[in-house]
């Protein structure tokens, strides 16, 4: 399993270990499908059946901080936007979200 997925237990993510990114619950099979079309559908069957095991957060629900915390294992590391406005805390990895925000 470990070849393909990680569990990060603080956050509550799936992380892809080949495209270093985290993948929503509700899109784990269609990531495999259209991402990983090499991986055996007995093996993503068992992807989806570990995850189903697991206490989930989505990735867009994860509580975050403005503070500096350390690079989450298995996630590649990307600059991005933080919302001006006084008080938002919204932060976004593309121009495009931090500009529908």
């Amino acid at each position: 399993m470990d070849l393909y997925i990680k569990y990060n237990e603080v956050y509550k993510v799936l992380i892809c270990c080949e495209q270093q990114c985290t993948i929503s619950p509700a899109t784990i099979q269609e990531h495999f499908t259209k991402k990983h079309s090499d991986v055996l559908l007995k093996i993503c069957q068992e992807i989806l059946e570990y995850a189903l095991t697991l206490e989930l957060c989505h990735p867009n629900a994860v509580i975050h901080s403005l503070e500096k915390i350390p690079a989450v294992n298995g996630l590649k590391i990307h600059d991005g936007f933080v919302c001006n406005f006084e008080g938002c805390m919204d932060i976004h990895g593309m121009k495009n979200s931090i500009r529908r925000h």
